[in-house]
């Protein structure tokens, strides 16, 4: 029985341990209406996570134009990597959904 108690001990102490490590990565100027539900980004200290990056600008308005919804994605991505005092540099994958696969060449 000790050990039963032990081990759950143990549990609850690595896993609270695992968790601190955690943190949000917050840009300073955020759009006021995230897609994401919770944090754009997370420190999960030898990587930063973000989450989807839409095309809204800091004021929730969004570019009509295709090409400048991929510049708007790609500079709020940029925010959130600086955020986490990283740079463009450090980012090794990137998984972008098209609506429509007819404007892969403006995203390419």
């Amino acid at each position: 029985m000790r050990f039963v108690f032990f081990l759950f001990a143990w549990q609850l102490c690595f896993a609270e341990g695992a968790q601190a490590q955690f943190k949000a990565v917050l840009p300073k100027q955020a759009p006021a209406a995230s897609d994401a539900l919770g944090s754009p980004g997370i420190d999960a200290g030898d990587y930063v996570y973000l989450s989807a990056q839409g095309p809204h600008r800091p004021d929730d308005s969004t570019p009509a134009d295709f090409a400048d919804q991929v510049r708007q994605c790609l500079e709020n991505v940029r925010s959130v990597v600086e955020a986490a005092g990283l740079t463009m540099d450090h980012v090794v994958y990137v998984q972008v959904y098209l609506e429509d696969i007819n404007h892969y060449g403006t995203l390419d």
